[in-house]
């Protein structure tokens, strides 16, 4: 009980204001925190309560496709399911069958989740593309009870033309760790997929479009309810650029056929754009394997093929050129001053250096350049390349493109041409012999056959080099409008008088009696060419043909090279000659009334 004296000092002014001040201050601080709350971070709790409700999800762009020259498509898009799961909503009791699925093990796809739900709990992780329509509608009728489970539309690519092109075309697979890290920014993200060879890597940049955004509403369990704000906030995506080629579908898949059970490649090129018709490896593969879901198996078995279909040999492949080296050569040897179109080199069968005899194929006698060409002596470039050395030799090789990429727009091999510098490097005694050798295309010389078509372009043009390339112009899909692409041409620093004198030998190869290519020559057309036999370390020599046809005005350039096939006459040119009967249209009949004329002479 509280005495009677003590009362007014518990009702007291001082008290009762220290009360109704604390209440106050109490007060201003819940109104000052709501305050804060809904006017000074209204937006940032906006954002998070949205975060909770609405997902932005990417829009992959349609890929563009790729079409011949005539228009002729070869590569298109068709519709595709992929399985994905949100990681952070995905819950453990779906682990069991989602293995089984996947054809893992539970507790490797419980790691494999733990890691998902470290990196993008909230983002689609792309589990299993390619399947099969009544599996994505099972999980689509079910999704109530598959929470964080999600089914995306996605494109696959379809082949559609009768030509593989594969080494061409190339393919698309799932970008990888390292290269997500190359590329800044969002253009990315994991389990998208990027160009990996071909001219599917060469013009990503173009084929894949830009990426939009929607915002979904979502419910508790990750599942899509609507469009968020009337789809007012999403970011429209853009559609990549078509790709039209310089290839002929029709002369694309002649090239193919050409080279079944071959190992090899077959080249054709316009020589008065440098615009590739048709580009052939052999053996080849099918480009359907990595059209959708990559079978790892088949994927095993093409790299571990011990004929490497995967390799491009058109444009990686790397050969001595044998031969066909020799018009460079004679180029280089006039041009220096060290011949004319008349001086001869005797051939008695080979020639003579120090202790060792370098043979030739035939005792020719004394030959001129044309005639060297024709019978494509040995003799007669043993000592112009003796003449030239290494230097002078690699400096012409250069001009013509030889030991450097050639600037076609899929990936490529720069071949190698030897120097004097080089030779000291690698070697601690040589002496010249070595130039002869080089002067018929053999010893350390690499190169491709691309780089030999490009070549043998720029002879047919009598000087005029022009880059090689696939892709006449990009279209842009959404406009229709085309854009052209320009490529590189230049003139080669060699007096024209002296390409009249190498066309006149290489015209004989095909069209004279004894020359090395008269299995080659076509009814109503001049074919100049060159076969060569490049000689091979690991097993039977190299077959090569390089052409251009018709002589004056040259539309068409043909290079051949079949591996472990002997000699150019025997395999390569005869996969030319047909080549260029279905490209002039020859018909039959006069094919065999031509054949039955050169028996006859013979």
């Amino acid at each position: 009980m509280i005495a009677p004296g003590r009362r007014e000092e518990i009702g007291s002014p001082i008290r009762y204001r220290l009360l109704v001040a604390t209440l106050l201050l109490g007060l201003g601080i819940l109104l000052f925190r709501l305050f804060q709350l809904q006017i000074l971070q209204s937006e940032r709790f906006r954002s998070l309560s949205e975060g909770q409700s609405v997902r932005a999800s990417a829009v992959v762009p349609p890929r563009g496709m790729l079409f011949d020259r005539n228009g002729e498509p070869l590569v298109l898009n068709e519709i595709a399911f992929t399985l994905a799961i949100y990681p952070a909503l995905f819950p453990d009791s779906l682990i069991a069958p989602f293995a089984q699925l996947l054809g893992t093990t539970p507790e490797a796809f419980a790691q494999q989740l733990k890691k998902y739900r470290r990196q993008s709990p909230f983002s689609p992780t792309k589990l299993l593309r390619d399947i099969p329509f009544p599996l994505a509608a099972f999980i689509q009728e079910h999704a109530d009870q598959l929470p964080g489970v999600a089914i995306l539309t996605e494109m696959k690519r379809d082949y559609p033309s009768k030509a593989k092109a594969a080494h061409v075309l190339g393919y698309i697979r799932e970008i990888n760790p390292q290269q997500l890290r190359q590329y800044e920014g969002n253009v990315y993200q994991r389990g998208d997929l990027i160009g990996y060879a071909g001219l599917e890597k060469s013009y990503e940049a173009f084929l894949r479009g830009k990426k939009g955004v929607e915002y979904l509403t979502v419910d508790a369990l990750g599942q899509v309810v609507s469009h968020f704000n009337e789809q007012k906030n999403d970011i429209p995506s853009r559609q990549g650029f078509d790709l039209i080629l310089s290839l002929d579908v029709h002369l694309q898949a002649v090239a193919e056929s050409l080279l079944v059970n071959k190992q090899g490649a077959l080249v054709a090129l316009d020589p008065r754009t440098g615009e590739i018709l048709a580009l052939a490896s052999a053996p080849d593969y099918e480009l359907s394997v990595f059209g959708g879901k990559v079978d790892p198996q088949v994927y095993r078995s093409l790299i571990q093929d011990p004929r490497n279909p995967l390799l491009n040999r058109a444009t990686r492949g790397r050969y001595p050129p044998g031969s066909v080296w020799k018009m460079l050569v004679a180029l280089a040897g006039l041009q220096e001053g060290l011949i004319t179109p008349a001086t001869p080199f005797q051939c008695t069968g080979g020639v003579q250096f120090g202790t060792r005899f370098f043979k030739c194929h035939g005792a020719h006698g004394p030959v001129p350049v044309r005639e060297a060409i024709q019978f494509s002596c040995n003799s007669y470039f043993y000592h112009l390349g003796l003449q030239l050395g290494a230097d002078r030799i690699a400096r012409y090789a250069k001009l013509f493109g030889f030991g450097q990429p050639t600037g076609i727009d899929i990936p490529e091999a720069s071949g190698f041409v030897p120097t004097t510098q080089w030779y000291d490097r690698q070697y601690k005694h040589w002496t010249k012999a070595l130039f002869l050798n080089l002067g018929i295309g053999q010893g350390e010389i690499l190169v491709t056959p691309l780089q030999v078509a490009a070549y043998t372009a720029a002879i047919a043009n009598r000087g005029i080099w022009r880059q090689p390339h696939l892709v006449r112009m990009l279209r842009d899909r959404e406009t229709g409008q085309q854009h052209p692409i320009e490529f590189a041409e230049r003139q080669i620093p060699i007096d024209q008088r002296w390409f009249d004198a190498v066309i006149d030998g290489m015209d004989a190869v095909v069209n004279a009696p004894s020359g090395t290519a008269t299995n080659g020559a076509l009814p109503g057309i001049r074919v100049c060419g060159k076969t060569g036999t490049a000689q091979n370390p690991h097993g039977r020599d190299h077959s090569w043909f390089t052409c251009f046809a018709p002589r004056e005005n040259p539309e068409i350039v043909v290079t051949v090279i079949v591996e472990n096939a002997g000699f150019g006459s025997t395999a390569a040119v005869p996969i030319a000659r047909a080549f260029l009967k279905q490209y002039f249209h020859i018909p039959d009949h006069l094919i065999a009334a031509a054949d039955s004329a050169r028996s006859t002479a013979q």
